[in-house]
């Protein structure tokens, strides 16, 4: 009866307080338009299939954490609730979808529901586009396509790209592979793809996948700075420092099948399947004061807990998010990762195993984050290395010296400066008062000397 209680009071002690979901878009048309193919839906453009993923993953999402006494609001609160989105038409839709499924109508006019969804300008969007903006991500992956392994595969699909290139007559080569493989899954969703293009899409697809793997250097400390740097500052430092302008409880970031892999492969997953449309990682922060107070600390005891679902349909035929433990909390049971299929986020008697204290992953990701907030222009000339098309037009230059390397000596000369001024005002001031005391001296001097003149009868009084 003692340990029923002492659960009891320890469960009411922990709770949740921050929800961030990195999701990707929904069932979209594709990338570029191949003939002989017949693109379901608009080129690069959500499609209704792609929102009703979306929504449905918005009501999944509310039926864990919503409720009367659950962290995400009964009504959208934009203080509580914040959405951004990759500049792409398919990521707001999905965020936008997803947001109304979270948040169902509420009789608001004309059956409208309006959520405002964040953005960042291209050349800007380090959070879910890392990876693409950095030449340094780029020239990793150009160095790979020099290797041995990156020749075999090219030439292990010479007669799927001679096939498939004669059937939709258009060339498939290595450079626009990801593209063709694109356009050939989507058709297979909708089950438009002739059945003998079917064993060569599959080709396609293994190849991608190893290829990607490559791409997404997840375990390269410079790779990962460059595509996560920013992204895991905020995910991890920014986000949980709580304060009244940052009190929100879910924080959504709608982007893409590449920003999963990026974090996920950062974060020691060995994901090594392309994530399917609507799929999700969860960060959950929580926070114990029951161990704080075990530990007489002040603060309350904080640690995070990580989820991933491949796609939506898995979560609505019952398989709910699954937990996985990322590299930088240290090793558990003495695996770099560890992802129990047999558990998911309804499990409260095994998931508390997948507890990684806040400190710890903070102190994991230390080498990865670009510390300095502000100093983007840094970021991208030194850390990321922007790919050209990406530059602003105007960009600050530090010619290889860090800026914050600067700031002591900025601050000693400013002193310097501002006591120098002070010493020559002074010296000006002392100099205009010598003077005129000099001369206040001289004055009194003369008129002695005419009143001594006068008073010996040498100057006479003037008439």
């Amino acid at each position: 009866m003692f340990l029923i209680l002492l659960t009891v009071l320890w469960s009411l002690e922990a709770k949740l307080v921050l929800v961030q979901a990195i999701t990707r878009h929904g069932d979209r048309g594709p990338l570029l338009k191949i003939p002989g193919l017949t693109p379901y839906g608009e080129i690069e453009q959500l499609t209704i299939l792609g929102m009703k993923q979306q929504i449905s993953l918005g009501k999944m999402l509310r039926d864990h954490y919503g409720g009367s006494d659950g962290i995400i609001p009964q009504k959208f609160n934009t203080s509580l609730v914040y959405a951004r989105a990759s500049l792409f038409n398919r990521t707001f839709l999905s965020a936008y979808s997803l947001l109304n499924g979270l948040f169902p109508n509420q009789g608001t006019p004309n059956n409208m529901q309006v959520i405002p969804i964040q953005e960042e300008a291209k050349q800007d969007e380090y959070v879910m586009r890392g990876f693409d903006v950095c030449q340094t991500c780029n020239d990793n992956y150009a160095q790979y396509k020099k290797s041995s392994e990156y020749q075999q595969l090219n030439q292990s699909l010479t007669d799927s790209f001679a096939f498939v290139s004669e059937k939709l007559n258009y060339t498939v080569n290595m450079d626009n592979l990801e593209h063709v493989w694109d356009a050939m899954f989507i058709e297979t969703i909708h089950g438009n793809l002739s059945e003998d293009l079917i064993p060569h899409m599959k080709k396609f697809e293994e190849v991608v996948e190893l290829t990607r793997i490559h791409y997404f250097e997840g375990d390269n400390n410079e790779w990962a700075k460059a595509a996560n740097g920013i992204s895991f500052r905020e995910f991890f430092f920014d986000n949980v420092e709580q304060s009244p302008k940052n009190n929100y409880r879910f924080k959504l970031y709608s982007g893409h099948d590449s920003t999963i892999l990026s974090v996920m492969r950062t974060l020691g997953y060995d994901i090594r399947v392309t994530p399917y449309y609507a799929a999700i990682i969860l960060i959950e922060l929580h926070e114990d004061e029951q161990i704080s107070r075990s530990n007489k600390k002040k603060d309350p005891y904080r640690y995070f807990r990580f989820f991933y679902q491949p796609d939506e349909q898995s979560a609505r035929d019952g398989q709910l998010w699954e937990p996985f433990w990322p590299v930088q909390c240290g090793k558990q049971n003495n695996k770099k990762y560890a992802i129990n299929n047999n558990i998911n986020i309804n499990d409260d008697q095994n998931i508390t195993k997948f507890n990684c204290p806040l400190e710890t992953l903070q102190k994991g990701t230390k080498s990865i984050i670009f510390p300095h907030k502000y100093e983007l222009d840094y970021f991208r000339e030194k850390i990321c290395v922007q790919v050209e098309y990406f530059v602003p037009p105007q960009k600050i230059k530090y010619n290889g010296i860090h800026p914050h390397i600067l700031y002591p000596f900025m601050s000693i000369f400013a002193i310097i400066s501002f006591g120098s001024a002070i010493i020559i005002v002074m010296v000006v001031f002392h100099m205009i008062w010598t003077r005129r005391k000099r001369l206040a001296q001289q004055n009194v001097g003369v008129n002695n000397f005419v009143y001594e003149q006068f008073a010996a009868g040498t100057i006479e009084e003037p008439q």
